[in-house]
């Protein structure tokens, strides 16, 4: 199968590395001209106040362009012998908050529910926690994994699991808990300043390759 690296490589004529680091480490690589392109999982302002947060002086953004590529889902994960098949999004907010630790509160067997996530500057946790938790933080019991699929590859393998994933990261080794309403996942590119002509390439052809 070809990968969408390699249609926009086809596309472009141009080759490129994917450093999958993260949401706000790819951001502040771009900012600081280490990188000429970052990918997003959540919105640009977002992304910029968390990094405000937790790295204070760190990074303006004024001068950071977002381009919209796409959009997924986010994906709450867990392991296929849970019995939990469905949660609101209010449940899903006061498991993060900590209000609700046992799957028996949800109607499960049992078990402290573990959230598995991607380490604090990642777009989907990012994403969540905005979302669900006015901008705060999970407080729950809490399992960090690098990337997203990552996320995935945990849960699949602790029967207690809560994971923060996308749907473009969901397997067959997982279940998916569907919920009461979908959390929309944005897939950006980001560019300091207006983009050069090969990364105008590079987004022209990611937005036919998530496209398809």
């Amino acid at each position: 199968m070809i990968t969408r690296q390699e249609t926009i490589e086809a596309e472009t004529g141009l080759k490129y590395e994917v450093i999958a680091n993260g949401s706000q480490r790819g951001m502040l690589a771009v900012a600081e001209g280490k990188a000429a392109i970052g990918m997003i999982s959540a919105n640009l302002e977002l992304e910029i106040e968390k990094i405000a947060k937790t790295n204070p002086g760190s990074l303006d953004g004024k001068d950071l362009r977002a381009h919209s590529i796409g959009e997924t889902r986010v994906a709450f994960v867990s392991h296929p012998s849970n019995p939990v098949k469905s949660l609101t999004l209010d449940q899903i907010a006061a498991i993060l908050k900590g209000d609700v630790k046992s799957w028996s509160e949800v109607g499960g067997g049992g078990g402290t529910i573990v959230i598995i996530a991607e380490k604090k500057g990642g777009g989907i946790r990012s994403l969540v926690e905005g979302a669900l938790l006015s901008k705060g933080d999970i407080k729950a019991e809490l399992r960090e994994a690098a990337v997203a699929p990552q996320v995935v590859k945990i849960a699949a393998q602790l029967p207690t699991a809560l994971g923060l994933s996308t749907a473009r990261s969901v397997t067959p080794a997982v279940a998916v808990i569907e919920t009461d309403k979908p959390i929309s996942q944005p897939l950006l590119l980001v560019t300091l300043g207006e983009p050069s002509k090969q990364a105008l390439k590079i987004i022209q052809a990611a937005k036919k390759a998530f496209a398809n």
